[in-house]
């Protein structure tokens, strides 16, 4: 019987063996296959950012060569290029965000025109005594004074209409 016994304890040695054996062997080569797949999407993920730094790179020298050629053209044109307003105005903030934005709107069609085209008369009837309506109220603008350069800078107050 003994024999016997020694012979079931060998065959499950080698059966335990074997099933750890296989387990890591298993275990191995999904390791393996999981480095595979996953080294050749970084390798995706790294030329694509190389792309994308290249066409960058290439994009900011463009910019910067079309930059300094506008500059160059800029220094033979003198063309609109900021609106400043300076608002006076007792009310809220929110309400002076809004009529700031109002006088803006009425001025961004001259950005990027050129400063001899423009008419500074012109600007004071655009917005002198203009009516504008914020959250169902209305203002009145009066325009003190406007000076035209590179930048259109205005000195604007307003008062509600009553």
């Amino acid at each position: 019987m003994r024999p016997v016994l020694d012979r079931m304890k060998r065959s499950q040695r080698s059966c335990l063996l074997c099933l750890r054996a296989g387990f890591l062997i298993g275990l191995l080569a999904g390791w393996l296959s999981l480095t595979v797949f996953v080294s050749a999407r970084l390798d995706d993920y790294h030329r694509l950012i190389r792309q994308y730094v290249s066409a960058i790179t290439e994009k900011d020298t463009r910019l910067k060569k079309l930059e300094a050629s506008l500059a160059a053209v800029q220094k033979r044109r003198h063309i609109l290029q900021d609106i400043t307003l300076h608002l006076e105005y007792s009310g809220g903030e929110i309400e002076r965000i809004a009529l700031e934005e109002y006088a803006r709107a009425k001025f961004s069609g001259l950005l990027g025109k050129e400063v001899k085209d423009i008419d500074v008369e012109l600007i004071g009837t655009i917005i002198d005594g203009r009516l504008a309506v914020v959250e169902e109220k209305e203002y009145v603008y009066q325009l003190h004074y406007a000076v035209l350069t590179e930048s259109l800078i205005l000195w604007l107050s307003v008062r509600r209409a009553d």
